[in-house]
Parts: C-alpha cells; structure tokens; sequence
C-alpha cells in the first residue's frame, strides 16, 4: 500500500510520441498486455510503456517510462 494512501493505483499508458494507444488501470503492481491487444493497439518498436502512480488527492504521479522493442 502506497503511504499516505487509502488505496493502491496505477495508470498504464502506452503511447506513440504523444498519442496515447491504451490506457488501464491497475490495482495491483501487476499488469499483462496480451499479444492479442498489442496487434489491436497496432504496437510497433519504439512505443513506449508509462505508469504512474494515481494518488485520490493529487492524480497520477510523475510517469516511469519503458520503450517497447
């Protein structure tokens, strides 16, 4: 559980540049992205992976960044 906070929360963006392709949200540390929603999303090299903590008071937290290959 975060500190300070009554519940655990993610954002999960997957992006192209500035576009967002999906966006989830997770209540876990926890989150597959199937094969099958990748080709949907139409993901290709050099998308890349954001999550960022939510918190109820203040929004989603600065993002940590993953570039998919």
């Amino acid at each position: 559980m975060p500190l300070g906070e009554e519940i655990e929360s993610y954002r999960i963006r997957v992006m192209r540049g500035n576009t967002v392709l999906r966006e989830e949200n997770s209540g876990t540390r926890g989150w597959t992205y199937p094969a099958a929603l990748q080709a949907a999303d139409g993901v290709q090299p050099g998308d890349s992976l954001e999550i960022a903590q939510r918190s109820a008071r203040f929004g989603a937290g600065p993002a940590a960044k993953c570039v998919l290959g």
